[in-house]
């Protein structure tokens, strides 16, 4: 989908002015508006060289929203969230709007958000703040932890190091005396 030449010059000229500080004042209402108006300008600014061969898709508020719904456990007391690419942060921000929305609220919400592209952990950063200040106008305790690296790389070396640890502890190394 391409975005018109007008429509481009106009959502740049209201990010020029709205500037990054004035987002923590938005609410639950707008939030994945703004969201995605971060994400129309960060898919503006990024090739389609870059998004291929990074895989970039940048998830429109539509497609978080239907994402977010499909969630059912919101009953429980606190939610640990794992993004493993979370580009600018749509699906988190649909998300935490809908634990934010929900009747009974949770007491802790964590978030571990990966992603590699620098110009996109920029526009993340603001978004989980944003959900931050959501979070904390409900008394809901926000947490997270933006990981700059590669998830799947993350991962194996992760359990690379448990395995290693476990076979340690059980005397059961098979290649190397431990």
């Amino acid at each position: 989908m391409s975005i018109p030449s007008k429509n481009k010059v106009l959502i740049a000229n209201y990010i020029s002015n709205l500037g990054f500080s004035t987002l923590a004042e938005i609410s639950s209402q707008s939030l994945l508006a703004e969201v995605d108006l971060l994400r129309s300008l960060a898919s503006l600014k990024l090739t389609q060289d870059k998004k291929g061969s990074m895989g970039q898709f940048l998830t429109p508020a539509s497609v978080a929203e239907l994402m977010a719904g499909m969630f059912d456990r919101l009953d429980l007391p606190e939610i640990s969230l794992l993004d493993a690419g979370a580009g600018i942060g749509s699906l988190l921000a649909a998300f935490v709007i809908k634990v934010c929305q929900h009747q009974k609220h949770i007491s802790t919400l964590r978030v571990v958000a990966y992603e590699i592209d620098p110009f996109l952990i920029r526009y993340l950063h603001q978004t989980l703040k944003l959900c931050e200040k959501e979070c904390q106008r409900l008394n809901i305790s926000f947490n997270y932890e933006i990981r700059e690296t590669d998830f799947i790389e993350d991962t194996v070396r992760q359990l690379k190091i448990d395995l290693l640890n476990s076979m340690h502890k059980s005397g059961k190394c098979p290649v190397f005396r431990c």
